[in-house]
Order: C-alpha cells, then structure tokens, then sequence
C-alpha cells in the first residue's frame, strides 16, 4: 500500500486562548427541525467521476481514502457522488444527514453486499449481520455490558493495566524507544480478554501481535472493493485462510475451556460475555447457541474490541506531541483525583480532563472515518436525490471538523469538551462509535478503558514522540497510522 499523501497536523492554539464554542444548533434539535433539511425539491449532486470503470480508486491507492474524501468535500460540499470503482458512492458530512441515515430513516439504509467481505471474517457477528439476526444478537448482547456491573468492569479493566504496566516495566526497566502501537494493542488485548472472557480463560487466548494486524489487514481488504472469490487460490486468498485458522483455532479453544469449566463448576457465577453466550437459549429452537455462532460474536470482540482503544491511546501520543501543556495538566489531574492509588469507577467522573482528552483525540483520530449504507429505495438527503441501490457514506472523519458545528476544527484543543463548552452541540456532530440503532455496543467500554489507561500513563510514565516521523490517517478497516509511531518512553 502506497503512504498516504501528508496531512498538516493539527496546530497548537495560540499563546492568549479563548475558549472554543459550540457552533451549529442545540443538540436537543428537534426530529421536524431536521426533516425540514430533506424537504426542499431534489437537486442535482455534485459527482467526482475520475477514470472510467475504476473512478477514484487510483486516486485512493496512492493518497489513501481519508485524504481523498477529504479532498473532495471540502471542494464539492456536505453531499457529493464520488464514483468509487463503477458504483456511486454517495458522501454525506453533514449532522442532519447522517442522522437521517443512522436513525429517522434507518429502514432505507442498510448494511448490504457491501459488507459481504467483512462477513467472510466476522461470520453473522453482531457487526456484520442485518434485520431480525441482528436484533436478536443485540438483545442477547447488550445486557452482558450492564450485567457484569460497571464497576467491577471498571475492575477488571484496571487490574489488567495494573498487570501490564508491571510486565512492562520489568521488559523496559530503564525505558527507551518503543513502538506504542504495539505496547497499546497488547494491554488492550489483555483487558477484553479478561474482561469478556474471564481471568482463567487469559492462557488460551495467546494471540501474536503479528497475527491481530494480519487479521485487520485482512477485513480492510474485504471491505474496501469487490473481495476476490475465496475458492480463487490467490497470495492474499491463501493468507486469509492462514491467519483465519489460526484465530479461529484460539477461539475454539477458549469456547472449550469455557464449557469444560462451568461443568467442573457448575454453579460458580459468571459474569463475563463468554459465560452469558454460553447460557443463552436461542429464541428460535430452544436450544443452546451453536458454537457457530458463539465463534462469530467472539471473534468480532476479539478483533474489533480491543482496536477502538488501541488506536486512541496510539493517536494520542501523535496529537499530543510538543503539547507539555496538556500532559501537565493531565498529570496535576492524575495527581489529585488519584495521588498514588489506582482508579475506580468512582474516579471516572472527577477525571473531567482526561476525558476531554480522549474525547478530542476521537475527534481528531476517531477509529472509524466512514461507514456505508445500501439505499433500499429513493431518497432525500439535504435536499439531494438519492437513487435506490446508491452506496451512502456517513463521513464521520469530516463532520468532527466541519466548521459549521466545530470553532477551528482543526486544532487539538479538549477544554472544547468541558462541560461548560459543550451546551449547546449539536449531538449529531460527534459520532466517533457511530450513532442511532447500531452504535458500537462496546463505546462506553471504549471510553472507559481510554480514561483509565490515560490516567493510569500521567501517573507512571512520561513519553515523547521519537523526531522525525511522519504519521498519517491510513484507512483499511479503521482510521491507524501509516507507520509505527515510535515514542521515547521513561518512567517516572
């Protein structure tokens, strides 16, 4: 894959700040106030054609999908046709828009053949699967997020960064340079196994570095494009199936320790999503969950549970670099709300700022930059004529910097999400887990482990980035960097 064309970071804010203010209309807007915005006669979209047959994907392949959308939008508007191979792809970078997609009008927008690529990994993972399959595995799923009890989720999350800050520093007593991306991707792997799985089941999960990047490498490549048929044995077909058996060889073997333990122990309590599957009758037949099954929702948290965290704490090092402002402000909070102890769900809510930071690197860096619908039928977005079968894009990446809803959208700057500079916003225009029916059922997981582990690093460490990096949004599955992003890391 070529290097993404180079974006300006974000500046630093200016010596003497004012603090940035909600822009666009409250957040509490009104469902009639934004059907309003659909209402006015269709009007021709503008399109961005390029060659013929494979429109803009030669475009993609050497700047990459985020700067080329990028690109576009700012030139054409909030809803533009952007021919991504032969079929319309339709961008949409507006709150109302996108809502309309992911909410009033959810019933039109669908997740069609174009997740057909992710499926060949995921399975009928609650990601990837549609209609009544996928209400019924939300309605399983959701109360295991609330069954485990907040705080003893909050628990386990911190018991597991407690463990790998110790493992860490007996490997890097004196520091050094490392790559964050990969230190961030093992303690989040270790928190959503032992949160979702269970502490015992932490020895069966033993998956490499190497073969969780293969795997996203993978769903990135199945879901940009048209996959080529998996009987075809080309390189990347072989890899697929590699990388695939290896994981689905972990997963198996946890779903028969798991088993194997709750018939030694029959009536111990289990709190984790593996126990909850493991229980569940199917609505259908009355009879326990298949493995099948069980497989696909296991996998898609194994893979996609633990990315969302891992590349907000790995941006994080990217945005705040030369930012000795913000990470003394982070340690003072640290110092104060936690002293030498370690966090707990009580502590959540008096890390105010170690919350905006998180909130403004997803901002920034939000894992997912777009997501796609299939039109069922014609349409009206903004005023534009959607036509059935249309690919419709919510561009998440450009409506957090839309400069309608965002004062300089572009600068790093979380006081933005302190409470008394958030009335007011427009709720549609933050969206960093997706929005409506189908935000990510992890989010709040999500966040919580960000906030912890961020409080967690002002406490023990101090980390610069290594000069001389170029870092840039690459999108294969999800919004990561283009390259390792190598940090100076000390203890403190």
């Amino acid at each position: 894959m070529n290097a993404p064309q180079k974006l300006p970071p974000p500046p630093a804010p200016p010596a003497a700040e004012t603090p940035p203010r909600a822009l666009g209309e409250p957040a509490g807007r009104s469902a009639a106030a934004r059907a309003k915005s659909h209402s006015s006669p269709a009007r021709p979209m503008p399109t961005v054609k390029g060659w013929p047959v494979l429109g803009v994907i030669p475009r993609i392949r050497k700047q990459g999908l985020v700067q080329v959308i990028d690109e576009e939008w700012k030139k054409q508007g909030d809803v533009f046709r952007l021919m991504i191979g032969p079929s319309p792809s339709v961008i949409v970078a507006h709150p109302d828009g996108i809502e309309r997609v992911l909410a009033s009008h959810k019933e039109n927008y669908i997740k069609g053949k174009t997740y057909d690529g992710l499926r060949d990994i995921l399975g009928q993972g609650i990601i990837a699967a549609t209609g009544m399959q996928w209400r019924k595995q939300r309605t399983l799923m959701q109360p295991s997020f609330h069954r485990m009890g907040l705080g003893a989720l909050v628990d386990s999350m911190v018991q597991s960064a407690q463990d790998y800050f110790e493992d860490f520093q007996s490997r890097k007593p004196g520091g050094g340079v490392i790559d964050i991306h990969r230190e961030m991707t093992k303690v989040t792997l270790d928190v959503v196994i032992n949160a979702m799985f269970g502490t015992g089941l932490v020895s069966a999960a033993d998956v490499k570095y190497e073969t969780v990047v293969a795997t996203l490498e993978l769903v990135g490549d199945r879901s940009n494009g048209v996959p080529v048929p998996l009987a075809i044995p080309t390189p990347g077909n072989l890899k697929f199936k590699r990388v695939l058996a290896e994981l689905d060889a972990v997963i198996h073997t946890i779903i028969e320790k798991a088993r194997a333990k709750k018939a030694a122990h029959p009536d111990e309590p289990d709190g984790t999503l593996l126990g909850m599957l493991l229980d569940a009758v199917d609505a259908d037949t009355g009879r326990p969950l298949p493995d099948k099954m069980i497989r696909d929702e296991l996998l898609t948290l194994f893979v996609a549970g633990h990315e969302t965290t891992a590349l907000t704490m790995t941006w994080m090092f990217t945005l705040l670099e030369g930012r000795e402002d913000v990470w003394d402000r982070l340690r003072a909070e640290a110092a104060a709300v936690l002293g030498d102890r370690v966090p707990t769900f009580e502590d959540l809510a008096k890390l105010q700022y170690t919350r905006a930071v998180v909130d403004e690197v997803l901002r920034l860096r939000g894992p997912v930059a777009v997501v796609a619908r299939d039109a069922v039928a014609d349409d009206n977005i903004l005023g534009f004529k959607i036509n059935k079968g249309d690919r419709i894009m919510p561009y998440f990446y450009g409506v957090h910097r839309h400069p309608d809803f965002w004062e300089r959208p572009d600068e790093f700057w979380p006081d933005r999400f302190l409470p008394e500079n958030s009335k007011g916003r427009d709720n549609w225009a933050y969206v960093p887990f997706s929005a409506g029916q189908r935000v990510c059922i992890g989010n709040t997981f999500s966040l919580f482990e960000s906030v912890l582990l961020l409080a967690m690093i002002a406490q023990r460490a101090e980390a610069k980035m290594v000069p001389g990096q170029s870092i840039e949004p690459a999108m294969i599955a999800t919004v990561r960097t283009s390259a390792p992003v190598m940090v100076e890391w000390s203890w403190r």
